[in-house]
């Protein structure tokens, strides 16, 4: 075989490998949102209690408190509830 036709199955083959790899790691994070949905919630919590402290806008607090109920309702961790007013 010539120089050329091996330098293009090594490049076909990382290609290949490559896709093949990010197809995986793509199916496992997909798995694992759906078991387990509850982290993202979670770190999306986090953002928004982030988000209230620098603004202190009361119509966001209501909502941040009834997405932290459902949480709390939902999922086996719990976020403590605070205070609006």
């Amino acid at each position: 075989m010539s120089l050329t036709w091996k330098l293009t199955l090594q490049r076909t083959s990382l290609k290949n490998s490559s896709l093949i790899i990010f197809g995986i790691l793509f199916f496992v994070s997909v798995v694992c949102f759906a078991i387990y949905p509850c982290g993202i919630e979670y770190f999306l919590i986090i953002r928004d209690v982030h988000f209230y402290g620098q603004s202190y806008d009361p119509e966001f607090c209501e909502v941040l408190v009834e997405k932290i109920y459902l949480f709390n309702k939902n999922c086996e961790s719990k976020i403590e509830i605070f205070d609006c007013g």
